[in-house]
């Protein structure tokens, strides 16, 4: 067993000279969501940090819908529970070419039917009893929102942006929000 796991780690690695360099890769069909206090690691098959509307479109089918509104661009798969907002870093067309993840959301039962997750169990339709059982430490926000995972400053010097947060309704959660910070990619 522990052969096979150093060959498949060795497999894996983005480096074929470096075998300590392993890059985490997801199956195309994967609804887990890889959060760090550093900032988002993975969202299912992409990576939330280099993907454009193409990459989305590869990853999850085409968007049933694409809407303009103010400087961003929000693609939707109703089917699964799932809305990504873009935003050109150039200021130009955030429905470009150009256009990187500004934030994800993931709720309502097609995304529990669809079975997002992230790695520590926060999913949508969950209680937020167990959510605070998982992250104590959350908080809501000015706008009410729930914070769930912060991003910390340089050296760890507080939190700076959220990673993780949540809408709650009726005592669950309703919707998970993944705001993508371009200085943590």
């Amino acid at each position: 067993m522990w052969v096979l796991a150093a060959v498949g780690l060795q497999a894996c690695s983005g480096n074929d000279g470096d075998e300590h360099a392993v890059r985490f890769v997801q199956r195309e069909d994967s609804r887990l969501v890889k959060v760090q206090s550093v900032g988002l690691a993975a969202f299912g098959p992409i990576n939330p940090h280099t993907a454009d509307s193409a990459a989305a479109a590869a990853a999850f089918g085409e968007p049933t819908s694409v809407q303009r509104a103010a400087d961003l661009c929000r693609h939707r798969w109703p089917r699964l529970g799932l809305a990504i907002d873009f935003a050109d870093p150039g200021g130009e067309d955030s429905c470009g070419s150009e256009a990187l993840i500004e934030a994800i959301r993931v709720g309502g039962p097609a995304a529990e039917a669809a079975g997002w997750h992230t790695a520590e169990g926060i999913r949508p339709g969950m209680s937020l009893a167990a959510a605070r059982r998982i992250y104590p430490e959350a908080h809501r926000d000015p706008s009410g929102t729930l914070v769930l995972v912060e991003r910390l400053g340089q050296g760890g010097s507080g939190p700076i942006a959220p990673v993780l947060a949540a809408t709650v309704a009726d005592g669950r959660i309703a919707d998970l929000i993944f705001p993508i910070d371009a200085a943590s990619g």
